[in-house]
This record gives C-alpha cells, structure tokens and sequence, in this order.
C-alpha cells in the first residue's frame, strides 16, 4: 500500500527514496528494504523484482552466518582480507553490483514510464 512519504509492506512503514523523492529518479537501492523484508517472508521472485541486490544481500548474510558457524566458531580459523589487493578486488566488487543494480532500477523506472 502506497502512502505519502513512502510505502506499507505487511503492516511496517517503509519511507521513500530521497532521491526519487526529490529528482524523480531510482538510486541504485530503491526497493531493496522491501525486496529484503519480501526475502525473509520466502518471496524470491517478488524480491528480485523489487531490487536485483536483495537476493544477492540475502545470500550474502547465509554465507557470513555459516562462516561464522563452521569456521570461526567450529574450526578455529578465520579468512583475513590483509592484502590491499584483496580488499581492493572487494570493493570493486561491491561498485560494481551496485552500478548494475542502478542500471536495472533505471531501466525498469524508463520501462514503466514508457509503456
């Protein structure tokens, strides 16, 4: 349900985007709190289709809970990023993912538009 200054998703108030809000335009995380809550209620396809990160953020969290489980709590050993090299490659990783969930949001928001 669509309500001024934002939208509500099963009973929990969601605000608007600041940008959209004040350009017209999507930043490349509109829609990824309400992809993320559709996430934890087993929604993946209504998930991907409200942002393409937040099944991405999704799995992220399962890989780091079970890194933390297996490894750091079970095994005793841990994944160290001490390279700049490493930590660099993380990063990029990161703009790039979030470039292409831009690219998706704008497409969307210019398909809506136009059709």
């Amino acid at each position: 349900m669509v309500r001024p200054g934002g939208v509500e998703l099963r009973g929990i108030f969601l605000p608007a985007c600041p940008l959209r809000s004040l350009v017209g335009l999507p930043c490349p995380f509109c829609g990824l709190t309400g992809g993320t809550a559709r996430l934890l209620h087993g929604e993946w396809l209504l998930s991907w289709q409200s942002n393409v990160l937040a099944p991405l953020v999704g799995a992220g969290l399962v890989a780091v809970a079970l890194y933390a489980v297996i490894c750091r709590l079970a095994a005793g050993c841990a994944i160290e990023l001490v390279h700049a090299r490493s930590k660099r490659r993380v990063w990029m990783a990161a703009l790039a993912l979030t470039f292409l969930a831009w690219v998706v949001n704008l497409y969307r928001h210019f398909a809506a538009a136009a059709g």
